[in-house]
């Protein structure tokens, strides 16, 4: 069978679908992208149950012929670094909301470490200064709404 006769079916599942994506849609294969909680909710309306790679093949395999999603395209090179940016701005983000909570916690023992105070204190002024980057400082909530 040729690539362009093929339409792969996979699941969006964190960034682990991507290369493969890419290297499929490459090769000329029409390629989807489903949300995976697309998938488990068809597969619970069939009354499908069970979680192995076999079982989850065959439903996939279901939703595909029956529901048709749409193909995926190579999003631009701009998209990609936009993505990029934003999971990094997050995990940024995660972090120091995470020392600062460390911090907080540090701040109420009875016998706080002074090092571990000056430690965070240092990582929390890192974080923040990182954020201040021009292109982690813009507001990126509104790529999270692009689809692919």
């Amino acid at each position: 069978m040729a690539p362009k006769e093929l339409h792969v079916v996979m699941e969006a599942t964190g960034v682990y679908w991507e290369q493969c994506a890419k290297l499929l849609f490459g090769a000329g294969c029409t390629v989807s992208v489903v949300n995976p909680t697309s998938i488990k909710y068809f597969a619970r309306a069939r009354l499908k149950r069970g979680k192995t790679d076999c079982m989850d093949a065959a439903v996939i395999a279901l939703y595909s012929a029956m529901m048709r999603p749409k193909p995926w395209s190579l999003p631009s090179t701009a998209l990609q670094e936009l993505k990029q940016l934003v999971r990094e701005r997050t995990a940024l983000q995660g972090a120091l909301t995470q020392d600062q909570n460390r911090l907080h916690a540090s701040e109420r023992w009875q016998h706080e470490s002074q090092i571990v105070v000056a430690l965070l204190n240092t990582r929390i002024a890192l974080l923040r200064a990182i954020l201040q980057i021009t292109p982690l400082k813009k507001d990126f909530r509104w790529l999270h709404s692009v689809s692919y």
